[in-house]
């Protein structure tokens, strides 16, 4: 049996946006998925991080309700003919620093950055950067 993560969009019923629903299967380790929603419910503060409208189990599936997000910065990066301006290059390097910082501050390591997990923002927050898939992520131990 071939057992996968699915994504579908669709229209949130309580506040009118898209959301995502991510829906596993019970037989992936359900440690993992509430680990990563109860990484993304701590780090929540509007800046950076996506929000989980919803956690569920249901029927035979784990279901994740989050924020719809935009492009990738790789899927961005090819929209614009895989070159960027100097200015956007610095937008985007100060936002991935700041996110990033904040994941750190908060005593935690992502462990899957790359450009597949930075999506834009849409409506107001299209010029911003979300990094998501903490489900890799760790503590940091003091050293």
């Amino acid at each position: 049996m071939l057992l996968k993560t699915h994504n579908a969009q669709e229209i949130h019923v309580d506040i009118g946006d898209k959301v995502v629903i991510k829906l596993e299967h019970v037989f992936i380790d359900l440690f993992l998925l509430k680990r990563e929603v109860d990484i993304y419910r701590f780090l929540f503060n509007d800046v950076d991080i996506l929000r989980v409208h919803v956690f569920e189990i249901e029927c035979e599936f784990n279901a994740i309700i989050f924020d719809f997000l935009d492009l990738s910065l790789k899927d961005f990066f090819n929209f614009w003919y895989r070159k960027f301006s100097l200015k956007i290059m610095l937008m985007f390097v100060d936002q991935l620093i700041c996110c990033f910082d904040y994941i750190y501050f908060n005593d935690l390591i992502h462990r899957n950055i790359k450009s597949k997990n930075c999506l834009m923002g849409v409506k107001k927050h299209k010029n911003q950067i979300y990094v998501i898939d903490l489900s890799l992520a760790m503590k940091r131990r003091a050293i």
